[in-house]
């Protein structure tokens, strides 16, 4: 995001709080591939990869005609991203390895999309899931609480009666990030009582 990269020099008003964060925040003009690949020749390890709330592909026959379709290249999570991603969390020492490497966590509100999202993680074959400690185990009852059911979910329910729903183990119904660390679209989504898609991703332990 441009503007954002451009914002980035005044988002730190003081000299303390810059030299706090020197070194550590940092933007980047490139696509999610281009980042990831030339992320492969950092020499230390990477303990948390996240993809939050990326703009959705459109639905087949309805929806946002300005959307990505789900198979191009414009859409953010490709299955070559998740195999960068999938790479980077295995480490490039063998210490890291045997520490398990990193995480992998997926956010969005579109329940197509974390479906979607989750099993190319699984197609992959390098890949599983951590079981969540509070689990989505019934989607449509948390639509019921939250009091809203998005109009996106209908489309795509309408299209494919038979879809996998966004429930089970694997998706988690609380925040995994502390509050200070989640993003600006969670903090709106939980204040606006809007259902959060979530799960979280490891590398499957192989041997050298």
């Amino acid at each position: 995001n441009q503007a954002m990269v451009n914002f980035g020099n005044g988002i730190i008003p003081s000299r303390d709080i810059f030299a706090q964060r020197m070194g550590r925040v940092h933007f980047f003009c490139l696509s999610a591939e281009d980042f990831l690949t030339k992320l492969r020749s950092y020499p230390g390890g990477v303990s948390m990869i996240m993809i939050n709330f990326p703009s959705p592909y459109r639905l087949d026959g309805a929806g946002n005609s300005q959307l990505p379709s789900k198979h191009s290249n414009q859409f953010m999570v490709t299955k070559k991203v998740l195999t960068l991603i999938a790479e980077l969390l295995y480490g490039n020492s063998k210490r890291e390895r045997e520490r398990g490497g990193g995480i992998f966590l997926f956010q969005t509100k579109c329940e197509d999309v974390a479906v979607y999202v989750k099993n190319l993680c699984l197609s992959l074959g390098t890949m599983e899931s951590i079981p969540c400690t509070n689990p989505i185990l019934d989607v449509e009852l948390r639509y019921k609480e939250s009091g809203k059911r998005p109009k996106r979910v209908d489309e795509w329910l309408k299209a494919t009666p038979t879809a996998e729903r966004a429930e089970g183990i694997v998706y988690s119904s609380t925040p995994l990030l502390p509050t200070g660390c989640r993003p600006e679209t969670e903090v709106q989504c939980s204040y606006e009582n809007t259902v959060v898609h979530r799960f979280v991703f490891q590398r499957k332990a192989r041997q050298d």
